[in-house]
Parts: structure tokens; C-alpha cells; sequence
């Protein structure tokens, strides 16, 4: 905040990788043209990586959010994706059923589907059922087979689930050529498994999409910079109030209620304020 005041006409976005990314994109179109005629039973998204060295090496260090400042923002724009927009603000409000320190967040809320969001900077995979299948190369398949991802393995465990009424997954799986090709980071993969396959990996479809969302990202990016004009911010602030929230539940064990002036409030569903930088808003 000490710079923002010292630079009051200074343009901030803060970066939104998977907000750009057409792997989320392909993922999120495909999910809204299944459900709307069978619709979302249950939404999964985990990112779990074993960070340990990171650590240990001085990376990756949140001292304010903790788990949740890790991969959390990342997780809710795979969300933001698939959610109708009021649905997105209905979740955003409400608190959740359960919080674990690892973190998982389970929310449950009339008229949305049943929602979990879960990382492990510890390497601990929760939900290697749901997409261990889409990968081959034998470090992959070790860690989704033993749920771990060991200390110091560069394996990460990406993904997002989205299981309809008749049992239908809808699955988008980050980096499944891991270990495979030169270019792993930039080849991801959706994959649709009717209920009499979802235990056999057997995907009905199932397509690749390659491309870098952090440059995707980073030039959508810069091109907003250039567009707002001076002393403008481009902030989700609901996205970071649930973190901080979410950070707080797992140290105290509560979970802060938002106040109405807390509450997203851009009307197009997409939750970005635009803020007048050293004006308090």
C-alpha cells in the first residue's frame, strides 16, 4: 500500500494466469454445453504440488495467506469458469462446510452443486481417481498410484472435475505429457467419461489443447495496462477476501462472515474492481 500511495497514478493488474488460459477456456465451454441438459452434480479442482524444496530454497513462502496463497487463486478462476456469474457471487459469500489446513475447502450451497477445491504443498494427492488415467510417463503414474508426489519431484498434479446428474466427468487435466515431451508445460487435455467409464479412464472424448497460458495471460495483461486509464487497479477483491478468510478459519478455526460492503460488486459476474489507486476503495 506504502507504494501504491507513492505512486498514485500508476496502472496495477494483479496477474491472473488461468483466467486467460485456452485450456480453461476449452474446458469451461465444454462443461456449459453438457449441463445444459444434465446438470452439475459436484465441482473438484486440486493443484498439489510437493513444494518442500521450494521452500527449503526460500520460493514460495506466503507469510499472509499460507496453503490458501499458494494455488487458491488459481483454483478459483477454474471455477469462475464454469459457475454462472450469480452462482460465482453466491459462492464467493458463503462460508464452507469444512476447512483443513492442507487445504481443503468444501462448500456446500442451496441451489449450486457440491463444491471442493484442494491443494497440498506437502504433495499428499486427494483425488487421483479422477484423472491418474491421462497420465503414462512412469514418475506420473507412481505418484497418482501412491497419491504422493515425493520430496523434490517436479511432478505436479493439476486438475478439475466436474461430475454431471448421470454420472458424466467432465475432466481437464494441466501438464498429462509430463515427463513425455520437451513441451509438457504447454500441452493440457479434456477428457468426457460417461458413468460406465469413469473407473477404466475410457474418455468418449477427449482432446489436447496446446499453448503457454502464462503468455497468454501475460499478454492479455499488458494489454489492459495499456487500456485503463491512470491510477486504476484491476482487482478481484472478493477472490482475495475469501483467501484471507479461508486463511484465517485454518488458524483459528473460524470462518469470518463477509460484511455487505465485502460483497463482490461488479454486475457483470466477473468480479473485477476497478479501483482508484490511494483512494481506499
Amino acid at each position: 500500500m506504502r507504494t501504491i500511495r507513492q505512486h498514485p497514478r500508476s496502472r496495477i493488474v494483479v496477474n491472473d494466469v488461468y483466467a486467460y488460459s485456452e485450456a480453461v477456456r476449452c474446458f469451461g465451454d465444454s462443461v456449459r454445453e453438457l449441463s445444459a441438459s444434465d446438470p452439475i452434480r459436484k465441482i473438484t479442482v486440486e493443484f498439489t504440488k510437493n513444494r518442500e524444496l521450494d521452500v527449503a530454497n526460500g520460493r514460495f513462502v506466503d507469510t499472509q495467506y499460507g496453503e490458501a496463497g499458494y494455488e487458491l487463486f488459481h483454483m478459483l478462476s477454474i471455477l469462475r469458469s464454469i459457475l454462472p456469474a450469480d452462482d460465482y457471487r453466491a459462492y464467493l459469500r458463503a462460508a464452507p462446510v469444512s476447512v483443513t489446513s492442507e487445504m481443503r475447502v468444501r462448500t456446500l450451497v442451496e441451489g449450486l452443486p457440491e463444491i471442493e477445491l484442494y491443494t497440498s504443498s506437502a504433495g499428499f494427492i486427494a483425488y487421483a481417481d479422477l484423472a491418474g488415467f491421462a497420465f503414462s510417463e512412469p514418475v506420473a503414474k507412481d505418484c497418482t498410484t501412491h497419491a504422493s508426489i515425493p520430496y523434490g519431484t517436479e511432478f505436479r498434479y493439476r486438475v478439475a472435475d466436474v461430475e454431471l446428474d448421470s454420472g458424466t466427468h467432465v475432466t481437464l487435466v494441466f501438464e498429462p505429457r509430463f515427463g513425455s515431451s520437451v513441451d509438457f508445460k504447454n500441452m493440457h487435455s479434456v477428457h468426457v467419461r460417461d458413468a460406465a467409464h469413469v473407473r477404466d479412464g475410457v474418455s468418449q472424448h477427449h482432446f489436447m489443447i496446446s499453448g503457454n497460458h502464462f503468455e497468454e495471460a501475460l499478454l492479455a495483461q499488458l494489454e489492459l495496462l495499456h487500456s485503463v486509464e491512470e491510477g486504476t487497479a484491476l482487482i478481484r477483491l472478493a477472490e482475495l477476501r475469501r483467501m484471507a478468510a479461508l486463511s484465517t478459519a485454518v488458524s483459528t478455526g473460524t470462518f469470518p462472515q463477509p460484511s455487505e460492503t465485502d460483497q463482490p460488486g461488479d454486475p457483470q459476474g466477473n468480479d473485477r474492481m476497478f479501483a482508484r489507486l490511494g483512494s481506499g476503495t
